[in-house]
């Protein structure tokens, strides 16, 4: 019988549910979502926009310059018997010397971005706030580490070109015992004069027919004829690196190109071949008796060059988000507003933010689609820088006259005294007369300068523009969610009986609560207002369970009419069911009102209603008792009932046991209607018993006198009598319930002898021809769809042996 198999439906009520805990913590309200973009160019000019040429045009620069003309004299001459010793030194210097670079044009450098920059995008959590609500996306920029400029340096011709001018003249005059005068060295008288050094054009290095790469040194040979040697290269930076603040890309470059030992005593013959027999350098001849020291000329200098450049490249990312609607918006710098209006396609400022209006009505996601795009500002500065250390002596003279005998001793000789013996020959001795030593003292240098000149800056570039040939980087869409909170309520009554959900004389009505939505619904309630809407009955609650739900006990659909203790989440997609066991009085039309609800993770409230009616009509079936062979008809007589009129009915939706009825006719008794059916009785009872062979042919029968004893002796349940309590009420224990199912499911010879009679009990057998009870439950519909049932009950009487 089916009414015993589903026996178990209202202590474990429902379909399955998930049930969490009411303290869940809320999900979280902010997320981000890094995408990675790279923008690139290559080929832009270093001089500006485009492909602007250098403005940089030709120029000079005076490394350093320095004029003098001086004059200088000593004299010391001293008298000694009569004789003149020591001497005067007259000299006089004008001079001009100089060192320039003389720059053309640069060609065109060009310059190339490679940046890969991370923008992060702060996106609300899915289901973290509803329509109609603000929504905040913060964005950020992060340029990556591996970001670069790289640089190709223009191309330069510069001319090195001295100066040189140099008039020198020195008189001497030496006294030793007379004084005669003479000139040290032929005048000299050259007038400055400029020459071309070296050239470096072309990326080489030019001297004469000499031609070399640039970078070049200038060896010792090749410098002679200049008197230069050293590095030389084009003043360019060459070697970059870069680095990155949170801003800003920077490329330095910082090369040397000149590092030069200048000798200018060798400009002399360079620029004045004639004057070769102008001495240099420190001689120190003997001029007579006198010693006579000079140096003409001694002109040397360190020049060092350093280019620098400094390429500062800033960018400003873009965010277009195409939105599938329009949507009002704000652009916000900080709290400040930037942009407002009402548009599907925002663009902003990465480092912005954007808040805007989640269309109101919309509860499903958004697909936004974005996009960058960059503006920025490059900077170009470039500086020479150089450094000079000269040693500058012009002319330094000095004269210095010994000691000389002027007058020399004498011995004169004269006789003797007469006296004397033996006479010899006596003499007058004369002392020698010496001139003391004279120093005439040092005239110059007539010019000297030692210094080191530090260093002299040259800005040679300094402008700002745009860099272009930058593509616009599409990305992956990211998806607003919003909550979408939804709830369904259903309510319906069923027969206890024909459920399995309770015994004869109860109605099953369950309250289903559906999670539609896309987040858990807390606090989760159903509040029942049951009602007679006809009949004398009362609403009298037999109990209230669900598998998955917190119910609330005092549940009495009056006064109480919460079904739940409200502290259940329900969530997604999940069902909760509850099962209320109510007693069924015949004659009675039985309603019910449902609201149920309950809050999203953020406070939404939501809610829907359900109304349901079923009716209980009494009946009478006819004849009370039937054999198990018979091959009559089955009458069954719907009664009306106050409100229950049984002409509402609709006949051919009854069914008992699952069996159409062979026929109908509506009559009337006393003034009220009577619905009469007449059924197939075999059919009803083979419909039925066949129903439940076929419901428990898979399982295992337990013996029923082995189940009495268990229940009877109150032992636990053990592992053999488990398909007991499946094939009886299954409500997870053993229990009378269980022994009264399983008496029941006698399954009867067919008349012709067929039938499966293993599946008696000995308990089963032993009833014989005494027959049994059991009770019939028609179910149908009135016209206008309110459900129904007639409970009823018929003896079963055996034949035989048999029952």
């Amino acid at each position: 019988m089916r009414i015993l198999r589903i026996a178990r439906a209202f202590a474990f009520a429902g379909v399955a549910a998930l049930v969490l805990g009411a303290g869940r913590a809320a999900r979280a309200q902010a997320q981000t979502t890094t995408y990675r973009a790279t923008f690139s160019t290559a080929g832009q000019s270093m001089w500006g926009p485009g492909n602007a040429p250098s403005p940089i045009q030709p120029f000079t620069l005076t490394l350093f310059n320095e004029t003098w003309a001086n004059t200088g004299a000593s004299s010391n001459i001293i008298d000694v018997a009569g004789f003149k010793f020591g001497g005067s030194i007259e000299a006089a210097t004008y001079g001009d010397v100089g060192l320039k670079l003389e720059f053309g044009s640069p060609s065109a450098g060009v310059i190339g971005v490679n940046l890969p920059v991370d923008i992060t995008l702060g996106l609300p959590a899915a289901n973290s706030f509803r329509d109609g609500q603000t929504v905040t996306i913060a964005t950020s920029l992060a340029i990556a580490p591996e970001a670069g400029i790289a640089v190709t340096p223009p191309g330069w011709d510069v001319v090195f070109t001295g100066r040189f001018g140099l008039g020198l003249a020195a008189g001497v005059t030496i006294c030793v015992f007379g004084c005669p005068g003479f000139q040290l060295f032929p005048p000299v008288n050259n007038l400055p004069v400029e020459g071309e050094l070296f050239v470096l054009g072309g990326g080489e290095f030019r001297l004469g027919e000499i031609a070399s790469l640039l970078p070049h040194t200038i060896t010792f040979l090749e410098g002679a004829p200049i008197g230069t040697t050293g590095l030389v290269d084009l003043p360019v930076a060459r070697d970059f690196s870069n680095s990155v603040t949170a801003s800003t890309l920077s490329a330095t470059g910082n090369s040397k190109f000149m590092d030069l030992t200048i000798d200018m005593d060798a400009w002399l013959l360079r620029f004045f071949p004639l004057t070769a027999g102008v001495p240099l350098g420190v001689q120190t001849p003997d001029v007579g008796a006198a010693q006579l020291t000079y140096e003409t000329i001694d002109l040397d200098a360190l020049v060092g060059g350093v280019a620098r450049q400094v390429l500062d490249f800033t960018p400003t990312v873009s965010v277009t988000l195409a939105f599938p609607r329009a949507v009002e918006y704000t652009v916000l710098d900080g709290t400040a507003v930037v942009e407002q209006g009402t548009s599907a396609s925002i663009t902003l400022k990465v480092g912005h933010t954007l808040s805007f209006v989640y269309p109101s009505g919309l509860k499903t996601p958004m697909s936004v689609v974005p996009s960058f795009t960059i503006a920025n500002t490059v900077s170009n500065q470039m500086f020479l820088d150089f450094t000079e250390d000269v040693r500058f002596r012009v002319g330094i003279f000095a004269l210095q006259v010994p000691s000389l005998t002027v007058i020399p001793g004498t011995s004169i000789p004269i006789p003797c005294g007469i006296f004397d013996f033996p006479p010899f020959d006596c003499s007058i001795d004369t002392p020698e007369v010496r001139s003391p030593a004279v120093t005439v003292g040092t005239v110059g240098p007539l010019f000297n300068k030692e210094a080191d000149l530090g260093t002299q800056q040259y800005q040679m570039f300094d402008m700002t523009w745009e860099l272009e040939g930058f593509d616009a980087v599409a990305a992956a869409p990211f998806t607003l969610d919003p909550e979408a909170p939804a709830i369904a309520v259903h309510a319906g009554f069923a027969s206890g009986l024909a459920t399995g959900g309770g015994p004869a004389g109860t109605l099953l009505h369950t309250v289903r609560l559906e999670n539609l939505g896309d987040v858990q619904l807390g606090a989760t309630q159903a509040a029942d207002a049951l009602a007679v809407a006809s009949g004398t009955a009362t609403i009298e609650v037999r109990g209230i369970r669900s598998r998955t739900l917190t119910v609330n006990t005092a549940f009495n659909g009056a006064t109480d009419q919460n079904t739940l203790a409200g502290s259940d989440v329900l969530e997604a997609e999940d069902t909760g069911t509850v099962a209320i066991l109510l007693t069924a009085t015949p004659g009675t039309l039985y309603t019910t009102t449902v609201t149920g609800g309950g809050a999203s993770p953020i406070g939404t409230a939501v809610n829907a209603g359900a109304s349901a009616a079923f009716a209980v009509h009494p009946v009478e079936i006819l004849p009370h008792r039937v054999q198990h062979h018979s091959q009559g008809v089955l009458t069954v007589h719907v009664l009306s009932a106050p409100g229950l009129d049984a002409a509402d009915i609709h006949p051919g939706s009854v069914r008992l046991r699952g069996v159409e009825p062979l026929g109908w006719i509506l009559e009337n008794r006393n003034g009220h209607a009577v619905l009469s059916l007449r059924f197939d009785l075999r059919a009803v009872l083979s419909g039925g018993q066949s129903a439940l062979a076929v419901a428990g042919a898979s399982q295992v029968r337990p013996d029923v006198t082995a189940v009495a004893a268990a229940v009877l002796a109150q032992r636990a349940r053990v592992p053999e009598l488990s398909a007991a309590d499946e094939l009886g009420n299954r409500n997870g224990r053993l229990d009378v319930g269980d022994l009264r199912a399983l008496l029941l499911r006698t399954v009867p010879p067919a008349p012709d002898g067929s039938g499966d009679q293993n599946a008696a009990s000995p308990i089963q057998q032993s009833l014989g021809a005494s027959g049994h009870v059991e009770s019939l439950v028609l179910l149908g519909s009135w016209n206008n769809g309110t459900r129904f049932m007639a409970e009823g009950s018929i003896t079963i009487l055996g034949t035989g042996g048999r029952q």
